[in-house]
């Protein structure tokens, strides 16, 4: 689980509820602290970019030291983060897909600079958690403010659609469609190679 800028890993594990969720289905939760509260997810303008960190590299080394340490299954490696943490998830599935089973981004989209270098090794299961009026991650995509241009999330999804050779056609579900609340529509794209799928959970 990777934090958000400006974020930490003690923050994000008393923040987020995971452990108790964590002791009740019996998997292994990291949490790894970036670079002056940040990661370099590739969009040049955090701290952890500007200084060259490499942590596509430093997120690898963590796992490899986890899986020799702990009887955690290699192959059932999953990924998820937020704002910051979820474009440096997105880095992660797309330069080194081998590593995981699946990801989720939350508040974050593919990075325009991460999509013109790399592209997945294989099909893996993403998923998006994005809200239409985010302030600072503009759901239509764009500038934010501590990188350069981004995918929207719908753009994002349809790419991960492409490369894993999903159904084009989603099926949405609707939650919560009382007038004047937030609502919930979840897009989820099946039929893909290798049995993964693609989900956008989009919060209206």
């Amino acid at each position: 689980m990777l934090h958000g800028r400006f974020g930490t890993a003690k923050l994000m594990m008393e923040g987020y509820n995971m452990n108790a969720i964590a002791d009740r289905e019996g998997f292994a939760i990291v949490y790894p602290d970036g670079y002056s509260r940040s990661w370099a997810d590739g969009r040049g303008g955090t701290p952890a970019d500007k200084n060259n960190i490499d942590d596509v590299k430093f997120i690898e080394s963590v796992i490899q030291s986890v899986t020799a340490r702990y009887p955690i299954n290699p192959e059932r490696v999953f990924i998820t983060g937020h704002s910051n943490g979820g474009f440096m998830t997105q880095r992660m599935l797309i330069e080194k897909t081998n590593l995981f089973k699946a990801g989720a981004s939350v508040t974050a989209h593919i990075s325009k600079n991460i999509l013109q270098n790399s592209i997945p090794g294989k099909p893996i299961s993403v998923a998006f958690i994005s809200g239409t009026e985010d302030p600072l991650v503009p759901y239509e995509g764009g500038y934010v403010v501590d990188g350069e241009e981004v995918l929207g999330a719908e753009d994002s999804v349809r790419r991960w659609v492409e490369w894993n050779g999903c159904n084009p056609q989603g099926e949405v579900k609707k939650v919560n469609e009382k007038r004047g609340e937030t609502e919930l529509e979840i897009y989820s794209y099946g039929n893909c190679k290798e049995n993964v799928n693609v989900r956008l959970y989009k919060v209206i």
